[in-house]
């Protein structure tokens, strides 16, 4: 080959490099990453601090109606514990089973409760966590965002807080609330 072709496929391959290397970088923008704290959504949204407050009333009610059934059932051993010497055998079996009767639906009502509860945060995080998915995702695309994360504390090592989108999140969350309550 002479020397003035192999120059010359130098040249276009070199052309060819140059004008590849110049079409991959007009189609690859700059990456723009951020992330959010989905617990600090959950305790710093009005709508998050709304739910705990129901959730911890909620818990209050069944405590309480918890604590008068167990006062009800220590009355009545109390009672069958001082009568028990002068009670018929009748009497004394039918208090015996008041007791466990009492017991049962004691059991039960701690149960029910904190089956109530769970479903009840179960419930309120899901609709938290659903809203917060599209305002998230809102962002990310109006911003232009390639990617946004989600930091739980074991995952992420390190992170730029210039990326951190949470206080964003959680202005548009409570905004969107309060067009919701006009």
């Amino acid at each position: 080959m002479s020397k003035s072709k192999i120059l010359l496929l130098l040249g276009v391959s070199g052309l060819l490099l140059n004008s590849g290397a110049a079409a991959e970088e007009q189609t690859m923008p700059a990456a723009k990453i951020g992330y959010v704290h989905a617990q600090r959504i959950l305790e710093e949204t009005k709508a998050g601090k709304k739910i705990r407050r129901e959730l911890d009333n909620l818990a209050k009610e069944k405590r309480a109606k918890l604590e008068a059934m167990k006062e009800e059932i220590l009355k009545l051993d109390e009672e069958l514990a001082q009568k028990q010497l002068v009670l018929a055998p009748e009497k004394k079996n039918s208090m015996e089973e008041e007791i466990r009767q009492k017991q049962l639906q004691l059991k039960r009502f701690q149960e029910d409760s904190l089956m109530a509860i769970k479903r009840f945060e179960s419930e309120a995080l899901k609709k938290i966590n659903d809203t917060a998915m599209r305002i998230i995702k809102k962002i990310g695309e109006e911003e232009k965002y390639t990617l946004i994360l989600e930091v739980r504390e074991s995952n992420i090592l390190y992170a730029d807080p210039s990326l951190d989108i949470t206080d964003k999140v959680i202005e548009a969350y409570d905004r969107k609330e309060e067009l919701a309550i006009q």
